[in-house]
């Protein structure tokens, strides 16, 4: 009979330990997960959602469009600045060198684009002022020139270089006596080539 009892109270002893084991599974198992997590699919997880460094990017395709640029390959310059303005519409540097780009292509109307849209993002750009102000007198849109090299001229009024422009302007207007003291202007202020055309302009005009 006590042979009997102690394998009764054995059987129960095994049956509240499995039990304990099992609440103890229970309780660290992941809720609602049919499999065991494991660390390496967790590293690999946060791994393909981490997002690409965009302004790396971003600095080696205009680093290689800069590149292209400079060593004469327009073309390849634009397709690649075309690439990182697809992705990047308002990125005025890239912009500014397509521009270039395209003004050494005699693209004029395509570089002014480029040049105006520069300004409205950044008014105060220098670069892309003085560009436009040439692509326009190439187009002989004086007129819209002048005004460019009047902002210019405003930001630094000692630029020898800026005074021969606005004269190269208001020359072929008939704007004359303007031409002859910007072009004065100039000279005065070392442009060799401002002296140059005071030269002519007092030659013609005998001023």
């Amino acid at each position: 009979m006590r042979w009997i009892l102690a394998g009764v109270v054995l059987m129960i002893l095994l049956l509240l330990l499995a039990g304990l084991a099992g609440a103890a599974v229970w309780m660290l198992w992941p809720m609602g997960s049919g499999e065991a997590p494991t660390e390496p699919i967790a590293v690999i997880a946060g791994q393909a959602t981490d997002p690409p460094d965009l302004s790396a990017v971003r600095a080696e395709q205009l680093a290689a469009a800069q590149l292209a640029y400079s060593g004469g390959d327009t073309a390849r310059a634009i397709a690649l600045l075309d690439m990182l303005l697809d992705q990047s519409p308002d990125d005025a540097d890239a912009l500014l060198l397509r521009g270039r780009a395209w003004a050494k292509q005699q693209e004029n109307l395509r570089a002014i684009d480029d040049f105006s849209r520069v300004l409205e993002l950044r008014p105060a750009d220098i670069e892309a002022r003085d560009y436009r102000a040439l692509m326009r007198m190439q187009r002989r849109q004086y007129e819209e020139a002048l005004v460019d090299v009047g902002v210019l001229i405003g930001a630094d009024a000692k630029n020898g270089r800026f005074w021969k422009l606005q004269a190269d302007c208001q020359y072929p207007m008939g704007r004359t006596k303007e031409a002859l003291e910007s072009a004065r202007i100039a000279c005065d202020l070392g442009d060799a080539d401002g002296c140059e055309l005071l030269k002519k302009i007092r030659a013609v005009t005998g001023q």
